[in-house]
């Protein structure tokens, strides 16, 4: 009888200590909730004002490869767009932006293709090889010496073969170059010829100065011809040197591959097409000029578009000095329009992501340096609109 009031007397505290965690556990989670709550409401939803981030935020991405024209292009408080990865016209068209429009293809046509190709172009000022542009700083230039070279005489002994027309042209494409941009020039046969006969392990490419394209004149008076058409080494050593862009010109079909040249170079005995998808982790755009041979057309066409770069065909007994006249202007109204119609294009791709004034500080530009052209007359009109819009 004693034993049992003992017992339960045991029992009840027990019971109203459990109760009573149970209840201090409730209430502490529901004041974590709470907490976690306040801290995961969006900005703005109090009554307190959502702070302006966009004005002050910096986005830290890396250089674009993008066809992004030269400083000298934009104003001064735009400079900063050229390094913001959100700002690339041609990545998600339609999502931060509205898709290319027809208004905005290229003369030749193109549309949305021929935008994402330059997409892979560098940012800089045009030069032209053979009459294809490309953009940036850095240029690599990839020239054929085989002896097919020294066939295709013109109809007078002025034009030379098509080894001589060749270097013409070479010589010309460089000479345009500023002293801001950089080149580097590689010969190929059966062997690989660096310029001035560098044996860097990693070459690097010079300063367009007089003097060194004085030096180069007088190193390409020293090339001959020779066997083979064995290109691979020569792209494996421009595509590791980063650059803008890469010219490859040919005039026949290559058979190195065939021959096991340069195998032990290559590490095993790739394809021309394998090299390039081997080493070209830097998507660089390889502009390819077939010359006077349509036996490696279709090779070189696809080596252009896997890599974003143009592809051109030029026929026997073309004048080197006639292409280089017609590409040689400053700003050839191609050029123009292109480098409008891409300007055009980022301002409107930054307004429609709210940033105006960096929007209407472009719109300027191209009303002011591209007068003239439709994209001109377009961005009057935004500078207009928005004008209006100011409070």
């Amino acid at each position: 009888m004693d034993s049992r009031p003992s017992s339960q007397s045991a029992v009840r505290p027990s019971r109203f200590a459990v109760r009573r965690s149970l209840l201090v556990s409730l209430f502490a989670h529901a004041a974590a909730l709470l907490v976690l709550a306040a801290l995961l409401q969006p900005a703005g939803s109090g009554p307190s004002p959502p702070l302006a981030l966009e004005v002050s935020s910096v986005d830290p991405a890396p250089e674009m490869e993008t066809l992004v024209m030269s400083d000298s292009l934009l104003p001064p408080e735009a400079g900063e767009l050229l390094s913001d990865s959100e700002s690339d016209p041609f990545a998600g068209a339609g999502q931060a932006a509205a898709a290319p429009s027809a208004e905005l293809s290229w003369p030749d046509g193109r549309g949305g293709a021929g935008l994402e190709a330059a997409s892979h172009r560098g940012s800089g000022p045009g030069v032209s090889f053979f009459g294809t542009v490309a953009y940036g700083d850095q240029f690599v230039y990839i020239v054929d010496t085989s002896t097919s070279m020294d066939q295709g005489r013109g109809a007078s002994a002025s034009e030379g073969s098509r080894f001589v027309r060749a270097l013409a042209e070479l010589r010309a494409s460089v000479g345009r170059l500023s002293e801001n941009q950089s080149f580097y020039v590689v010969l190929f046969n059966g062997q690989t010829r660096r310029m001035f006969d560098d044996d860097a392990i990693f070459p690097q490419a010079i300063r367009a100065t007089s003097d060194n394209k004085r030096r180069l004149n007088e190193w390409l008076a020293t090339v001959r011809t020779g066997s083979s058409t064995d290109p691979r080494e020569s792209i494996r050593l421009g595509l590791g040197m980063q650059a803008s862009a890469l010219f490859l010109l040919s005039d026949g079909e290559f058979n190195g591959q065939q021959s096991n040249i340069n195998s032990d170079l290559l590490n095993g005995n790739p394809s021309v097409f394998e090299v390039v998808e081997r080493f070209n982790a830097n998507r660089t755009p390889i502009h390819t000029v077939a010359y006077e041979d349509m036996s490696n057309c279709r090779l070189m066409e696809q080596i252009a578009k896997s890599t974003g770069g143009e592809y051109k065909f030029v026929p026997p007994h073309s004048s080197a000095a006639a292409n280089s006249a017609a590409a040689s202007s400053v700003a050839p109204a191609d050029v123009q329009n292109n480098r409008a119609n891409f300007l055009l294009f980022r301002a409107r791709s930054l307004e429609s992501r709210g940033r105006a004034d960096q929007a209407q500080a472009i719109y300027r530009r191209i009303e002011r340096d591209f007068s003239g052209t439709e994209a001109a007359q377009a961005a009057a009109a935004k500078i207009s609109q928005l004008s209006a819009s100011e409070p």
